[in-house]
Order: structure tokens, then sequence, then C-alpha cells
């Protein structure tokens, strides 16, 4: 009787085992122990993680069943009196296993790779599938994984004794990434300030960027993201899409109109007396409106020196000078800053191919070539530019700035077309004049009043 007792309730077992072909065999032998008292005796080791396999049950007696069951799956049933030992059948098999891999949402992931014992075997196909062939140890380890999701191991077992493919749910791997402190922007000098949409370029700081020879201001911040120039001038800067005339350019608070000199091609700063330039391409205050493209603001040397510096440059296109003298009790410091053009009839080589790039295609670069009918009689272009700053700290929490700027352009020339009889004088002026004070309070409370 009590025989047939334990026959229906394993017959109810292995019928919960077809229906539900994954389920632990260890919790289903559990089950079935407390049922009937039939004791199980097995290394809890070599079971862990096998899912019961699934057998047809209806006409069959005890042993019928233990048989099926020795028959599809990797161990042997034995009955001893009133329990069933269950050991392997053998250690080395010749599995032929498939291998399905499905994301978290269902849908198959191709090209994962198989390993058994980190040696990878094969690939996951279009369908997410492989097949895994060879002689291997039941305890080799079988692990699946690739980029985006975690790996999943298995011992070979788990994929055995079952008549149908693995599925395996692959999880969406997480990395968590050190702190990363970013302590320069392209190139040493140039830092982004992401809080403020912002590049702060340290001019002290910043090295020549490739193909800059002249440490030109505007020149330099054409390599930034979002800005560019359709000519390659520097004055001709496009941000975000926007066109020159666009910008606002300012110099210690003073807006500057035209693009620099020679229609744009050379800077009107010196670079020696530049402290930071900022470029905001969006996000700006209302204070620095009246555009709609980005902003350029350009600082001149904005706290006072322990000593003197002065300097004397001269370059290919200018020759310039500039001196920064502080009074000995460190209150008042007056920047003054300097620089011209070469006379015409002297043009060094780089300012003949500027020359030549400015008037493309225009009467006056056919007439430099000696063609057409337009004679040129007389052809001068000058430029300079005078940047003037006072600041003041009478007190530790005041600081006081005067600042000016003179910028100039002249362009004249005399041409006749006596084809035409035509005789012409043109003279062409650019200048900027402006001057800003600025008063800066700070306050005990670490806030501050700015009036400009």
């Amino acid at each position: 009787m009590p025989y047939r007792v334990f026959t229906l309730i394993f017959i109810f077992f292995t019928c919960s085992l077809h229906a539900q072909e994954k389920s632990s065999l260890i919790k289903e032998l559990e089950r079935v122990s407390e049922e009937t008292g039939m004791l199980f005796s097995y290394d809890y080791d070599l079971l862990e993680g096998i899912p019961a396999p699934s057998i047809k049950v209806k006409g069959k007696s005890l042993q019928e069943l233990l048989n099926e069951l020795q028959e599809k799956s990797l161990f042997s049933f034995t009955q001893v009196d009133s329990s069933v030992l269950i050991s392997l059948k053998a250690e080395y098999y010749s599995p032929e296993i498939t291998i399905q891999a499905l994301d978290e949402d269902g849908a198959t992931i191709p090209g994962l790779s198989v390993a058994i014992n980190n040696t990878i075997v094969s690939q996951t196909d279009l369908d997410g599938k492989t097949t895994v062939t060879g002689a291997y140890n039941i305890k080799d380890e079988v692990a699946v994984f690739g980029f985006g999701f975690d790996t999943i191991s298995k011992p070979l077992y788990y994929f055995l004794g079952t008549t149908k493919q693995s599925v395996l749910v692959m999880p969406s791997s997480t990395y968590e990434l050190a702190t990363l402190v970013i302590e320069g922007y392209m190139s040493s000098g140039i830092n982004a300030d992401f809080t403020e949409q912002k590049r702060v370029v340290e001019t002290n700081d910043m090295a020549l960027l490739p193909g800059e020879t002249e440490g030109d201001v505007l020149r330099s911040i054409q390599t930034l993201p979002g800005i560019k120039s359709n000519n390659g001038r520097a004055g001709n800067l496009f941000i975000n899409g926007s066109s020159p005339d666009q910008n606002l350019i300012l110099i210690d608070g003073i807006p500057v109109y035209h693009f620099g000199h020679y229609f744009g091609t050379i800077s009107p700063y010196n670079p020696q007396i530049v402290e930071t330039v900022e470029v905001s391409t969006s996000g700006y205050s209302a204070e620095r409106g009246g555009r709609v493209g980005g902003v350029i603001d350009i600082i001149t040397e904005n706290n006072i020196r322990d000593s003197a510096k002065y300097g004397l440059g001269i370059n290919t296109l200018y020759a310039g000078a500039y001196a920064i003298t502080p009074t000995k009790d460190k209150k008042a410091q007056l920047l003054l800053s300097a620089r011209a053009s070469y006379p015409v009839s002297w043009q060094p080589p780089k300012l003949e191919a500027i020359t030549e790039s400015v008037f493309t295609g225009s009467q006056l670069a056919v007439a430099m070539e000696g063609e057409g009918n337009l004679q040129l009689d007389d052809f001068d272009y000058h430029f300079d530019d005078v940047n003037a700053k006072l600041l003041l700290e009478p007190t530790s929490k005041d600081k006081i700035s005067l600042s000016g700027i003179r910028v100039n352009n002249l362009m004249k020339y005399d041409a006749s077309d006596d084809v035409r009889d035509n005789y012409q004088s043109n003279i062409f002026k650019l200048n900027n004049l402006g001057m800003s004070t600025a008063w800066k309070r700070v306050w005990g409370t670490g806030g501050f009043t700015k009036v400009s």
C-alpha cells in the first residue's frame, strides 16, 4: 500500500515537471520526500540549478519512472529500501546543447560569445541562438557574455537532460565610472564651464594651436565646437550658424563693431595684454543681449601685478609694444598697448598672401596683377590699435577700472581708366573708439555689487 501511494504522488510530481520543464529538480525532490517519506540521497552541489526533465508517466510503475528519469537525465536513480540514491552516470559527455539569448524585453541578441572554461567556442546568430558540441566535463563552466550585458555563467550540466533549447535572459550591464576630472579642454588654457554654457580661454596658459603662429585671439577660438570661419579670417566668426554681425564682441565691456584689421583678417586685440576670453554660444544673461549669435568677452589684465611687465614684438604682419606698470603700494596699475602695420611699400610674403585673399574677385585684384584697364597710381593700407587700462584697488574689497580702445583702419588708392577716361580717388576708413568704467565691491557676506 505505501508503494502505491508513493507511485501516485510521483505521478503527480512528474506531471508537474511536464508542465514546468525548467522547475528545480532539487525542490521537486524535497517536496516528494516530504509528502511520501521516501528519502532521496544526492550531492546538493551536483544537482543545484538542474531543471527537472519532462516525462510521460501514464501507466508506469515507480521503477519504470526511475528508469525513464535516468534515461533522460545525467543521473542514475537507484532504489535501496525506502531510499533512492542519485549519482552521475558519467563524468564526461559529448553534448549538443542549443542556447538562445534574449534581452529583458524578450528580443533576441546576436553576436554574444559563448565560452567553456574561458575559451570561446561559438557566437549567437541573428536569432540569438548557438549550438555547442564537443567532449566536456560535466562540471565545466559555460559563460555567455557580450558588450552591454552582464555575463551569465552556468555549469555544463545545467544545459543537459532536456530535449528543448535553454533560453537565457541576459540582464543589461550597468557601469559605474570612477570620478573623472577634466583638467583641460582641447588644449592647455582652454576650459569648459558647462554650468554657464561657456568656454574660458586663459591666454597665459594656452599653447599655440596647430596652424597658428601669431597667437591671434579670435583665430584661436575658431577651433571651439560650434564656431567656424568660412574663409579662415579671424573676425569672420559664425557661432552656431549665425553670421559675424550677429555676434557681440566685448573688450573690457566695450562693444567692438567691426570684425578686425584688414577686413577681419587680423584681430584688433594685442594677445599679450589679454588675460581671459569667455565664449558663450548660448544661455548667456540679458546684460549681454542684443545679438542672436554668441558672445565673445575679452578681458585684459584685471589684477594688479607684483612687478612691472614690458614687451616689444615684431612679426610678419605688424610691430607692437606694451607696458603693464603697477605702483609700489599695489593700489594702482596702468596698462598701455599699441600695434601698427608696416608701410605698404614693404609687404612680407604673408601679408601679400592676405592681400590677394582679401581682394580676390575685385577690380583691385586685377589691377594689382597689372591686368585690365584699371591702373593703380597709389595704394596704401594701414591699421593700428591702442589699448589703455587704469586699474585701482583703494581697499581690499574695491576694484575700479577705466578702459579705453582705439582701432583704426585706413585704405586709400588712386586709380585711372584710360579706356573710359575715368579717374577715381578712394578713401576707406573703419574706426572703433570706446571707453568703459567698472566698479566692483565685495561684501563681508560673500556677495558683491558690480556697476559698469
